[in-house]
């Protein structure tokens, strides 16, 4: 997919031309998100949209995912360069994002990422799975189960594919 072309086309299509040309491409280090839209600081410290990263192991060969993910980044790139700071998901975000979209936009997405989550936070007592998490934080030596009490330890998990 040539994403320069969809990111162009969308934003005639959905958004009158509005938003400023900047770069999108794939980014395979992203781990626990579709997309995310990265900032810089203008001279006169607004936020100024600076390009749009694509997770290619969640959005390469879907094209209905690629196209609602490139809507929402597009989305933040739309608000912040019309505010001059960061938008997140408030009502006029979500009001934006539906009519581009053709219908309610609610939440983000609920794709399955856990075959990108290298580690799987368990239970040393009961053994339930938790949290599937990209890297270790020390701050788990400091955590208990909330149902047994226990603590709590990270193992590899079997789905990760990366």
């Amino acid at each position: 997919m040539n994403l320069p072309s969809l990111f162009r086309q969308y934003n005639t299509q959905h958004f009158a031309g509005q938003i400023p040309l900047i770069p999108v491409r794939w980014n395979s280090r992203l781990r626990t998100t579709a997309g995310a839209c990265h900032y810089r600081r203008g001279w006169d410290g607004k936020a100024i949209p600076n390009h749009i990263a694509l997770n290619p192991h969640i959005l390469r060969g879907d094209p209905d995912k690629l196209r609602d993910t490139l809507l929402h980044e597009m989305t933040h790139a739309l608000l912040t360069s019309k505010y001059g700071k960061r938008v997140g998901h408030n009502a006029e975000f979500h009001r934006v994002l539906s009519q581009a979209l053709g219908r309610s936009s609610t939440r983000c997405h609920s794709y399955d990422i856990a075959h990108l989550q290298r580690w799987e936070i368990c239970c040393k007592s009961c053994g339930r799975l938790g949290a599937f998490r990209s890297r270790r934080s020390s701050s788990l030596r400091r955590k208990v189960h909330a149902i047994c009490g226990s603590d709590l330890y990270y193992r590899e998990n079997r789905e990760y594919s990366l």
